[in-house]
C-alpha cells in the first residue's frame, strides 16, 4: 500500500515555498498538477471519466491522418485502415492494441479515425503509446465529442477544393459546430465556401479550437454570400 507520508511533506513544501515572494510565479505549474492530484487522496473522490462495460477482444479499425478519415467517410472501399482490438474502454477514449508488424508508424499526438461496424464513426487523438517485448503496439486514444462527417471548402476567389470534416453541435459540452481542416488550412477570420454533400453556404472562420502536428479544429459563423 502506497504511504503518502513523502508525498504529503512534498506538497508542504510546495506550498511554503510559494508564500515567499521571491518565488512568486515559480510555482505555478506545480499548484495546477497539485490541483489534478489531490482528490486522489480522497476516498470519496468520484472518477471524472468513467469506465464503460468492456467486450472482450472487440475490433476496431483506425484511419492514420487527416486525409484517410476523409477518404474513410466518403468511400465504400476500405483501404485506409488497419484492425485494432479494444482492451479498455471510457467514457472520454479507449485503450487499444496491435501487433507492430501490421501497421504503419504512429506517433503521440496523431490525429485518428475511429471506425467501428454498426456504430458512428468517431475521431481521437493518441495521448500515450507503448511497445511490448513481444512487438504488440499499446496506444490510448482519447476521443473528441461529436461524429464527423466530410465535407470541403473553397477560400473566398479561389476554386481550390480543401478537404474538410464538419462536426454537429455537441450540446453536453456546450460547443457550437465546428470544422477540421489539414494543418495550415486555418486563418482568424478567413471566409470559405463549404460543400456538404448537396448544401452550400458561406462561413467565416472564428477561434482556434484544437490543433496537432496534423490538423486545426476551429469554430465559425455562417454569413451571407
Amino acid at each position: 500500500m502506497l504511504n503518502p507520508q513523502g508525498v504529503l511533506f512534498a506538497i508542504e513544501q510546495i506550498f511554503d515555498a510559494t508564500a515567499s515572494t521571491s518565488t512568486l510565479g515559480r510555482y505555478d505549474l506545480d499548484i495546477q498538477l497539485l490541483k489534478k492530484v489531490i482528490p486522489q487522496f480522497n476516498a470519496s473522490y468520484q472518477r471524472q471519466y468513467q469506465r464503460l462495460p468492456s467486450v472482450t477482444a472487440r475490433p476496431i479499425r483506425l484511419a492514420n491522418g487527416f486525409d484517410a478519415i476523409h477518404h474513410c467517410l466518403t468511400s465504400t472501399e476500405d483501404t485506409e485502415t488497419t484492425e485494432w482490438t479494444i482492451d479498455n474502454q471510457g467514457s472520454a477514449g479507449l485503450m487499444a492494441k496491435c501487433n507492430k508488424a501490421d501497421i504503419p508508424a504512429l506517433n503521440i499526438g496523431d490525429f485518428l479515425g475511429v471506425f467501428e461496424t454498426n456504430m458512428p464513426a468517431k475521431l481521437g487523438t493518441i495521448r500515450w503509446l507503448h511497445i511490448d517485448n513481444n512487438d504488440t503496439v499499446q496506444i490510448g486514444l482519447q476521443i473528441h465529442s461529436g461524429n464527423p462527417a466530410a465535407a470541403s471548402l473553397s477560400p473566398k476567389n479561389n476554386a481550390t477544393e480543401i478537404k474538410c470534416l464538419y462536426l454537429p453541435p455537441v450540446e453536453e459540452i456546450s460547443q457550437k459546430e465546428t470544422m477540421i481542416v489539414g494543418k495550415g488550412n486555418y486563418s482568424p477570420n478567413r471566409i470559405f465556401h463549404v460543400k456538404d454533400n448537396e448544401k452550400t453556404y458561406t462561413i467565416v472562420t472564428q477561434k482556434l479550437l484544437n490543433y496537432s502536428l496534423n490538423y486545426e479544429q476551429f469554430n465559425y459563423k455562417i454569413v451571407g454570400d
